[in-house]
């Protein structure tokens, strides 16, 4: 017998409501189902091969689908920060259309030789997450 848990799916319908809504009257926008981000803190350790880190891997990035979203400076431990406090000069977020793109890129030829030169220019942590609601 299949049994359909009725609550779950007035609970899903809920949520639907409350994102379309969100996404017409609230600065919260949820994404497409499946998109991930990149969450990228940088500690700089020399500028200019970090600068030409940056410049040479940007193109692969936006061949796969990557999209810089946000780039923060002057990065403050407010509390308990992974990275606040000089432990980061810059906190970058990536928007993917999903996680299996930015794995595509990040294995990716293209990116290779920035991969391995980055840490020439720079200490980087990455740690890539789903919207939350993209499992409904």
């Amino acid at each position: 017998m299949f049994r359909i848990n009725l609550r779950s799916v007035q609970e899903a319908e809920i949520m639907n409501t409350i994102a379309e809504e969100n996404n017409k009257n609230s600065i919260f926008q949820v994404p497409e189902e499946g998109t991930a981000y990149a969450v990228i803190t940088v500690k700089i350790s020399n500028r200019e091969k970090f600068m030409e880190y940056v410049h040479g891997h940007i193109p692969s990035v936006v061949k796969y689908g990557g999209k810089f979203k946000f780039e923060g400076i002057q990065v403050e431990d407010v509390e308990h920060s992974a990275f606040g406090d000089g432990k980061a000069d810059l906190v970058i977020i990536q928007e993917w259309p999903s996680k299996k793109s930015f794995y595509a890129w990040w294995n990716s030829e293209e990116y290779k030789p920035w991969k391995e030169m980055r840490p020439e220019g720079a200490d980087v942590t990455v740690t890539l997450t789903a919207q939350r609601g993209n499992t409904i």
